[in-house]
Protein backbone atom coordinates (compact mmCIF):
# COMPACT_ATOMS: atom_id res chain seq x y z
CA UNK A 1 0.00 0.00 0.00
CA UNK A 2 1.22 3.54 -0.81
CA UNK A 3 -0.24 6.75 -0.01
CA UNK A 4 -0.20 8.98 -2.28
CA UNK A 5 -0.82 13.20 -0.54
CA UNK A 6 -1.36 15.84 -3.37
CA UNK A 7 -2.79 19.65 -2.42
CA UNK A 8 -6.51 19.07 -2.38
CA UNK A 9 -6.56 14.63 -2.54
CA UNK A 10 -4.80 11.89 -1.16
CA UNK A 11 -5.14 8.76 -3.01
CA UNK A 12 -3.93 5.33 -1.85
CA UNK A 13 -2.55 3.01 -4.09
CA UNK A 14 -3.01 -0.94 -3.32
CA UNK A 15 -1.43 -4.31 -4.75
CA UNK A 16 -3.76 -6.97 -6.03
CA UNK A 17 -4.08 -8.87 -2.85
CA UNK A 18 -4.58 -5.65 -0.91
CA UNK A 19 -7.84 -4.65 -3.20
CA UNK A 20 -9.23 -8.47 -2.84
CA UNK A 21 -8.39 -8.27 0.95
CA UNK A 22 -9.28 -4.81 2.31
CA UNK A 23 -11.43 -3.70 -0.60
CA UNK A 24 -13.22 -6.73 -1.48
CA UNK A 25 -12.76 -6.95 -4.68
CA UNK A 26 -14.59 -9.77 -6.66
CA UNK A 27 -17.58 -9.65 -4.57
CA UNK A 28 -19.69 -7.63 -6.61
CA UNK A 29 -21.84 -5.13 -5.25
CA UNK A 30 -20.18 -5.47 -1.24
CA UNK A 31 -16.86 -4.54 -2.93
CA UNK A 32 -15.88 -1.07 -1.93
CA UNK A 33 -17.03 1.72 -4.17
CA UNK A 34 -13.69 3.61 -3.88
CA UNK A 35 -11.91 1.13 -5.62
CA UNK A 36 -10.76 2.07 -9.18
CA UNK A 37 -8.56 0.68 -11.23
CA UNK A 38 -6.62 3.26 -13.33
CA UNK A 39 -3.01 2.75 -15.48
CA UNK A 40 -3.15 -0.80 -14.40
CA UNK A 41 -2.87 0.00 -10.43
CA UNK A 42 -5.61 -0.56 -7.92
CA UNK A 43 -6.34 2.77 -6.30
CA UNK A 44 -8.59 3.99 -3.36
CA UNK A 45 -10.30 7.49 -4.53
CA UNK A 46 -12.16 7.82 -0.93
CA UNK A 47 -10.05 10.59 0.00
CA UNK A 48 -9.36 11.87 -3.79
CA UNK A 49 -11.05 14.78 -4.34
CA UNK A 50 -12.94 15.79 -6.57
CA UNK A 51 -13.19 12.06 -8.08
CA UNK A 52 -14.84 10.74 -4.64
CA UNK A 53 -17.72 13.77 -5.19
CA UNK A 54 -18.83 11.00 -7.94
CA UNK A 55 -18.95 7.82 -6.62
CA UNK A 56 -20.58 9.62 -3.69
CA UNK A 57 -23.46 10.98 -5.91
CA UNK A 58 -23.77 7.62 -7.41
CA UNK A 59 -23.87 5.72 -4.13
CA UNK A 60 -26.91 8.01 -3.54
CA UNK A 61 -28.12 8.09 -6.88
CA UNK A 62 -28.28 4.22 -7.07
CA UNK A 63 -26.48 4.61 -10.18
CA UNK A 64 -23.18 2.58 -9.40
CA UNK A 65 -22.94 -1.05 -8.42
CA UNK A 66 -20.47 -0.78 -5.47
CA UNK A 67 -21.96 -0.06 -2.49
CA UNK A 68 -18.69 -0.46 -0.20
CA UNK A 69 -18.25 2.56 1.57
CA UNK A 70 -14.77 1.11 2.88
CA UNK A 71 -12.97 1.42 6.27
CA UNK A 72 -12.92 -2.08 6.85
CA UNK A 73 -10.31 -3.72 8.82
CA UNK A 74 -7.03 -3.16 6.83
CA UNK A 75 -8.40 0.12 5.22
CA UNK A 76 -6.02 3.12 5.46
CA UNK A 77 -8.94 5.23 6.15
CA UNK A 78 -9.93 2.74 9.17
CA UNK A 79 -9.19 4.81 12.68
CA UNK A 80 -8.07 1.65 13.76
CA UNK A 81 -5.23 1.35 11.64
CA UNK A 82 -3.99 5.18 12.41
Amino acid sequence: MKKIVKEWSTMIELNNREAVEICKLGLGSRCCAFLVSEEGKFKCWKRNYPHNIAIIKGMENKTIKTKGEGEWKGCPWDERNT
